[in-house]
């Protein structure tokens, strides 16, 4: 009951602007609230006062859709292309803002900071699907959703988001509807690579994930004589055939650091990369960037440990030292096999070997041998 009189009064608040009454009302409010509200066109707006709400505030507390059934009040506001642009606005706020704090706040805090987003997210997605919005607009929200569920860590929206790329490329594949069809071949890459990679990692060994959605990926705008596009989708292709034949070397080499900011570069056109898709300071192509990294970092941490059963079961003893040139040459052939990006037995690239050394020290799966500094015995019967 107190909802609909607090509805009532701020709808009649605005009605009464214009006929005499807005004003002595609006001060009234004005004492307790500290402005006048009112609607126009499903949006939230405030009257000038002494002290302004925020309109990000109105936005944020806008229903779902799936919620409200899209029926009769704010229910279907989320409906209108002005209300999406405008929350997406407001997400793009707060998504910079959660970037500068992010190491700043608890964990606990930063997970909650997280889910909101993508609530916020999937919110804005449901009205795109509600008004049947499909323009450039609505590939962006779904970039962002697909990137951001994949850094936090949310497999329910990164499937929710995933799901209708495919269609809205479809629609968008008519240079009518896409300022520039090799953006759009660029934005499809880039989508078929990550997907592909997000698969082959968490199926690993399995590739089963992947080629589930490889039938999909064929309907995907593809641009033949664009070399670019070419390399990035043959270097999934190899890491795929690398995976499945279990080439530590092969797969190694393609999960480089080198190699994969290479292919990031490709997948990012040299005409967007000072374009903020998301910020001034976090663009969307960063993000990408971001994603792809991430996703080589968990699929290294499984190659890692598969291969340290490789040696376990081959060698009984190896060598983690920079005490001189000999072990430290020895330390980078054992940094390279277990998928640690050391070149040129570099001592600064060491501190990753180091760590694990230390942490299977601590399973008793290493243990020092005597006299022998930088030396140490495998032991096989630990899991």
């Amino acid at each position: 009951m107190s909802g609909r009189r607090a509805n009532t009064r701020s709808q009649t608040a605005w009605r009464g602007r214009g006929r005499g009454r807005g004003d002595s009302d609006r001060g009234r409010r004005g004492d307790s609230r500290g402005c006048g509200i009112g609607e126009r066109d499903g949006l939230i707006h405030y009257s000038h006062s002494r002290q302004k709400p925020s309109v990000e505030r109105s936005l944020e507390y806008l229903p779902s859709i799936s919620r409200s059934g899209g029926q009769g009040g704010h229910g279907d506001t989320l409906k209108q292309s002005s209300v999406q642009d405008a929350y997406w606005e407001t997400i793009q706020s707060k998504l910079a803002d959660h970037w500068k704090r992010q190491y700043q706040i608890k964990d606990s805090l930063r997970k909650e900071n997280e889910s909101n987003l993508l609530l916020h997210l999937r919110k804005l997605r449901e009205g795109i699907i509600s008004s049947k919005r499909e323009d450039t607009f609505a590939l962006a929200v779904y970039e962002l959703s697909f990137y951001l569920a994949i850094l936090f860590d949310s497999p329910a929206q990164i499937s929710a988001s995933q799901s209708h790329f495919t269609q809205l490329f479809e629609t968008l594949r008519q240079p009518s509807d896409f300022s520039s069809t090799s953006s759009l071949h660029r934005k499809a890459t880039a989508f078929l690579v990550t997907s592909s990679l997000l698969n082959l990692t968490e199926g690993y060994p399995s590739q089963k994930l992947y080629y589930r959605d490889l039938e999909d990926f064929k309907n995907l705008p593809q641009s033949p004589n664009d070399k670019s596009d070419v390399d990035c989708q043959a270097w999934i292709r190899s890491l795929r055939s690398s995976l499945n034949m279990r080439n530590y070397v092969q797969s190694q080499h393609l999960t480089s650091f080198r190699r994969v900011n290479s292919i990031v570069d490709r997948l990012i056109p040299s005409e967007s990369q000072s374009e903020a898709s998301i910020n001034n300071t976090a663009p969307l192509d960063d993000l990408l960037g971001k994603v792809i990294f991430r996703l080589i970092d968990s699929l290294r941490e499984k190659l890692r440990e598969s291969a340290w059963q490789v040696l376990r079961a081959a060698y009984r003893e190896l060598t983690v030292s920079t005490a001189n040139d000999v072990d430290l040459a020895n330390s980078a052939w054992v940094g390279r096999a277990l998928f640690f990006d050391i070149e040129d037995a570099d001592k600064k690239s060491m501190s990753g070997l180091e760590n694990w050394k230390d942490e299977k020290v601590g399973e008793d799966q290493l243990i020092g041998k005597a006299g022998m500094d930088g030396r140490w015995m495998i032991c096989r019967n630990k899991k």
